[in-house]
């Protein structure tokens, strides 16, 4: 459970301690992201304006487009629902129309 996972994380770290440290017990920020996800682009052959940000995009994008329910796309990336309605409901609106075609009457 995810409170297990906590306890495991904070135990015996002072209250002033990051939860999540790097190795050496350095905290996690945005710039420690930056060049390991920098070599990880390089390394794939990807363009080199990939950021961790648009990988995430095209990865949910991907999901929603090969027709993942929402809900397990959600829970994929770690955000709600809504946020994927909001931000990719455009990409599901021919699924739609697609099944009312399909109907026979």
């Amino acid at each position: 459970m995810a409170a297990d996972f906590f306890e495991m994380q904070v135990k015996g770290k002072l209250p002033s301690a990051p939860i999540f440290a790097r190795s050496g017990g350095r905290e996690w920020n945005k710039d420690a992201w930056k060049y390991p996800i920098k070599d990880a682009v390089t390394a794939a052959g990807l363009p080199h304006a990939a950021t961790a940000y648009t990988l995430r995009h095209s990865v949910i994008t991907d999901l929603i487009r090969a027709r993942l329910p929402i809900l397990t796309v959600a829970q994929l990336s770690g955000t709600s629902v809504a946020m994927i309605e909001k931000h990719y409901g455009h990409l599901v609106r021919d699924d739609a129309e697609e099944a009312l075609a399909s109907i026979a009457i």
